[in-house]
């Protein structure tokens, strides 16, 4: 999470104190992350008022480091086909989540069509918290072992969620997280992530 958070915010400094409360994790946690992160020269300290801060160096270079101990796939997974076009798909799942409070995001070729255009794609993808089969259900998508237009996945970790982007009124994924889940796509989302990259993440950095 701390991880997440640096990227997703940086340009910002930070109190050992703040990361914590914002990750969610122990103070003595907190320390132990900074002083990893330090010794690798991903984030220096900066003295303020008597209490160091810290800030990112290097954010691409701890982006790439970290695409090497992810992976999308620890994520539940469940496919399932819908007659209708991905974007109506996109739409209804949007509409239903928001209706009913479910917590939702778009990701992958779903995620990467609002954020940073690239491929062209047939298949929705979507993060939804705890409530998979009840959106299901009542889409009428029917679940299917092949040939599948939609994947839902269930966050292993809330973590997914943060730093949200809304587009056209619909949820996505930070563009943190879609780079991690792009790089290890394998129709052609190593290609999608380094679109990213150059034209969204390196501008905010």
């Amino acid at each position: 999470r701390v991880l997440r958070i640096l990227l997703c915010n940086p340009k910002r400094d930070w109190y050992v104190k703040e990361i914590a409360k914002e990750a969610k994790i122990s103070l003595g946690h907190a320390s132990n992350l900074k002083k990893l992160l330090l010794n690798d020269e991903f984030i220096k300290e900066i003295k303020s008022n008597k209490v160091a801060k810290f800030c990112l160096t290097n954010p691409e270079r701890l982006l790439k480091k970290w695409t090497d101990n992810y992976s999308f796939n620890l994520n539940k997974q469940k496919n399932y086909y819908s007659l209708e076009d991905v974007k109506t798909i996109e739409k209804k799942i949007s509409t239903y989540c928001e209706s009913n409070k479910i917590r939702y995001t778009f990701t992958l070729t779903s995620g990467a069509s609002l954020v940073a255009p690239f491929l062209r794609y047939k298949k929705a993808f979507a993060y939804i918290e705890n409530s998979i089969e009840k959106v299901a259900s009542n889409l009428g998508w029917k679940e299917v072992p092949s040939g599948s237009n939609i994947t839902v996945l269930e966050p292993y970790d809330e973590g997914i969620f943060y730093g949200l982007q809304e587009i056209n009124e619909i949820k996505v994924v930070s563009s943190i997280q879609l780079y991690l889940d792009l790089i290890g796509y394998k129709e052609r989302g190593e290609e999608a992530a380094q679109f990213l990259l150059e034209n969204v993440l390196r501008k905010q950095w």
